[in-house]
């Protein structure tokens, strides 16, 4: 068997940059082929912040709107770094304050399809009761139950939603 091989066209890598791929596979189904790639050198951070609320465990989910989605809009985790520039001050805040408990974290690695070099640190976040979070329009508390639900359904929550969702059977 012989091992893949991917040739860039190219430079160092940038904080995000797309560059031309030709790949060899040759125990692939196709052997061969070109794609562009998005390569990202920074590290990304997606935090799912849950807390108690009325008695019952729920999850901030937050709009996310971002090229591609094919509604424009889905639902997002409670934070993206990436998209930091674009989230209210207060929760930029929070996430550097590290004032959520972490229940679970992993780094990842985002590559495939359209990426190459990416990786996030994905984490669930508990944070205490007393912890007070403005309302925003758009963004919602839910279940464990209701995010199960969106899960289901297609073109609902974004792929980082999802990833971090599946973090959560940890604890089924």
């Amino acid at each position: 068997m012989q091992p893949s091989r991917v040739v860039a066209a190219g430079g160092t890598v940038s904080p995000l940059e797309v560059r031309h791929y030709q790949v060899k596979a040759p125990e692939r189904e196709k052997t061969e082929w070109d794609q562009p790639l998005m390569l990202s050198s920074s590290e990304d951070e997606v935090v799912l912040f849950s807390q108690v609320r009325d008695g019952v465990l729920k999850f901030l989910l937050r709009p996310a709107y971002e090229l591609g989605l094919t509604g424009g809009v889905e639902f997002g985790p409670s934070y993206k770094a990436e998209n930091a520039h674009t989230q209210p001050d207060w929760l930029n805040e929070l996430v550097r304050a590290r004032t959520g408990t972490p229940l679970v974290e992993i780094r990842q690695s985002d590559e495939g399809g359209r990426f190459m070099l990416a990786c996030s640190r994905y984490a669930v976040e508990r944070l205490d009761e007393g912890v007070c979070l403005p309302e925003e329009t758009g963004s919602f508390w839910v279940t464990l139950g209701d995010l199960e639900g969106l899960c289901r359904e297609g073109g609902l929550l974004t792929n980082e939603a999802r990833s971090i969702v599946s973090l959560l059977l940890a604890f089924a």
